[in-house]
C-alpha cells in the first residue's frame, strides 16, 4: 500500500513539475513579446487622430485636384499708362495675349487660338492648358454665331480661361466688360477697355464635370434643352451680341478705346448695360412677347413666354430675378440646340433681333 502512495504521489509530483515548466516557459516568451492590450484596442484620441491624418490627406489631394483645375492664365491684370491711339491700345491687348500664352504649352490648341484670332477678329484668345476636344467646341460656338451675326466680327477683344475661385459661384463661363489700361485714374480719357469671354478653369479644364453640368441643366430645364458645351459659348456670345446693338443704337464706335470724342456715347452705352433692365435689351423682349402672342398664337403670361425657353430665361438663379439679358442669351442657345423645334419665344426673339441689326 506504502509502494502503491508512493508511486501516485510521484506521477504527480511529475505532473506538477511539468505545468510549472510549460507555465515557466510561456512567461519567458510572454516577457520576450509582451501583449499590451493598449497596443490592441484603439482608444478614441488615436481614432480621432488617424481621422485627423486621413482628413489631412484629403485635403492636400482636394488641393492637389484643383491645382490640375486651375490656369497659368491671369486675365485680372490692369495697366496705369498712357495709350494714344486705338492701335496702340489694341496692340498692348495682343502683347497681353501673348504673354499669358507664353505660360503654358498646348501646341494643338494654341494653333486654334491663333485661327480664332484671325477669323473672327478677336485680339487675344488663351484657352490655356483646355483639351482639344473641348477647344474645338468652342469654336464651333464661334464660328455658328458668327455667321449667323457678321457684326460679331472685331467686337470681342478677348476669350479666355480663367481662375474664378468662389468668387462666382457655380458660374461656368461669363461675359463681362472691364477695364484694361487706366490713364492715371480711373475713367480718365484715353482709357482701355477689354470686351471679354471668361471661361471658369474649374469646369473647363475637367471635360467629365463640364458634360455633366450641361447634361444636368439641360435635363432640368434650367438651361435649354440638349445644353452642350457649344451652346454655353453661343449664350455667352449672346451677351457680347447685346453689347454690339447697344453700342450700334448710341453710335459707340471703336468701343475698347475710349476718348473724349466717344466718351459720351461710351457713357449712355455704359448706363443701359449698368441697368437691371437692360433697356434696349427689354426693349427687344417686349416686342418678341408681342409677336409671340400675335404671330404665334399663345395667350400666356411674359413668364409662361420666357419659362417656354428655359427655366435661366425666365430667372437669373444667383440673383433670383428676372434678367432680360438671360432670356435674350438663352433664346440664341435655344435656336442654336433645336433649330425648327425651338421655342416659339426664342423665335419670336431671334426676328426683333434681325430688325434691331438691319
Amino acid at each position: 500500500m506504502r509502494n502503491k502512495l508512493k508511486k501516485i504521489f510521484t506521477v504527480l509530483l511529475c505532473i506538477l513539475t511539468a505545468a510549472v515548466f510549460v507555465a515557466f516557459l510561456f512567461i519567458k516568451e510572454e516577457r520576450k513579446n509582451p501583449v499590451d492590450e493598449r497596443k490592441n484596442v484603439t482608444t478614441v484620441a488615436e481614432q480621432d487622430a488617424e481621422k485627423d491624418e486621413d482628413t489631412e490627406k484629403d485635403k492636400e489631394q482636394d488641393k492637389t485636384a484643383e491645382k490640375l483645375l486651375e490656369t497659368s492664365i491671369n486675365y485680372q491684370i490692369v495697366y496705369n499708362m498712357e495709350i494714344t491711339s486705338a492701335e496702340m491700345a489694341a496692340a498692348a491687348i495682343r502683347e497681353e495675349g501673348q504673354r499669358q500664352r507664353s505660360g503654358y504649352d498646348n501646341p494643338s490648341v494654341k494653333k486654334l487660338e491663333l485661327q480664332m484670332e484671325e477669323e473672327f477678329g478677336i485680339f487675344a484668345v488663351n484657352l490655356g492648358e483646355i483639351s482639344e476636344e473641348t477647344a474645338y467646341a468652342i469654336y464651333e460656338a464661334f464660328r455658328y454665331m458668327y455667321d449667323r451675326y457678321p457684326c460679331l466680327y472685331g467686337s470681342l477683344t478677348n476669350l479666355t480661361l480663367g481662375n474664378m475661385g468662389n468668387r462666382t459661384g457655380g458660374t461656368v463661363a461669363l461675359t463681362d466688360r472691364t477695364f484694361f489700361i487706366v490713364n492715371g485714374e480711373y475713367g480718365q480719357y484715353p482709357f482701355v477697355e477689354k470686351y471679354r469671354i471668361v471661361l471658369n478653369a474649374r469646369i473647363f479644364l475637367n471635360d467629365e464635370e463640364l458634360t455633366k453640368v450641361c447634361a444636368s441643366q439641360g435635363k432640368h430645364g434650367y438651361w435649354s434643352q440638349g445644353a452642350n458645351v457649344s451652346s454655353v459659348i453661343v449664350h455667352e456670345l449672346g451677351h457680347q451680341l447685346q453689347n454690339v446693338i447697344v453700342q450700334k443704337k448710341y453710335g459707340l464706335e471703336c468701343p475698347y478705346y475710349i476718348t473724349e470724342e466717344n466718351g459720351d456715347a461710351f457713357c449712355l452705352y455704359d448706363m443701359d448695360r449698368l441697368k437691371r433692365t437692360d433697356n434696349v435689351t427689354e426693349e427687344i423682349m417686349q416686342k418678341a412677347y408681342r409677336r409671340w402672342q400675335t404671330d404665334y398664337g399663345n395667350q400666356g403670361t411674359y413668364e409662361d413666354f420666357a419659362a417656354g425657353i428655359s427655366l435661366y430665361a425666365l430667372k437669373d438663379e444667383k440673383e433670383s430675378t428676372y434678367s432680360a439679358s438671360e432670356t435674350f442669351a438663352e433664346a440664341l442657345a435655344d435656336i442654336y440646340l433645336n433649330g425648327e423645334n425651338a421655342s416659339d419665344g426664342a423665335k419670336a426673339i431671334e426676328e426683333v433681333i434681325e430688325e434691331y441689326l438691319q
